[in-house]
């Protein structure tokens, strides 16, 4: 299978099957801010890192298997997340480090706390004027065509099916 060029991800080495979101909506502010956690099942021995497809959000930690790993490195400890330089049409490439010695068929669980950013062009925010009722205001998203990694750290290809 060629992979997807429209991802930075490395799914044919490591996909999601499920994501689990924890969100908390500001409104005053427009940001979506929380976690999204991974469940994730290795297809290739010793697969190294995942890479998931961000653009434009601001990554505050990030955990794998349940322990905080570090973006910053020093020469005795690479970092163990790091988000690339910003691709202008793919974003921002985020490689977190997996545990040594994952086999094909395993499972891990990769944490990502975040925030949305003003550059989230997936969700649409309407005013209470806006809306029929008038009463409330409104959001929901539009994760097409490359949009979700907007959102959240994902790997956003068509390829990869999560629950």
């Amino acid at each position: 299978m060629a992979p997807d060029p429209t991802t930075q991800s490395n799914y044919l080495d490591v996909y999601s099957e499920h994501v689990s979101l924890k969100w908390t909506i500001d409104w005053d502010k427009r940001i979506i801010s929380g976690s999204a956690t991974h469940d994730l099942r290795v297809v290739k021995d010793g697969v190294a890192e995942v890479i998931f497809d961000t653009l434009d959000l601001a990554i505050d930690s990030v955990d794998v298997g349940g322990t905080t790993v570090s973006a910053s490195s020093t020469r005795s400890h690479p970092s163990q997340y790091e988000v690339k330089d910003k691709h202008p049409v793919m974003g921002s490439a985020l490689h977190v480090s997996l545990p040594n010695g994952l086999k094909a068929g395993s499972k891990v669980q990769v944490t990502t706390s975040y925030a949305t950013t003003e550059g989230c062009i997936a969700l649409q925010w309407l005013e209470k004027e806006q809306t029929q009722g008038k009463t409330f205001p409104y959001l929901f998203s539009q994760c097409q065509p490359i949009y979700a990694r907007t959102l959240l750290p994902v790997q956003d290809t068509p390829s990869v099916k999560i629950t």
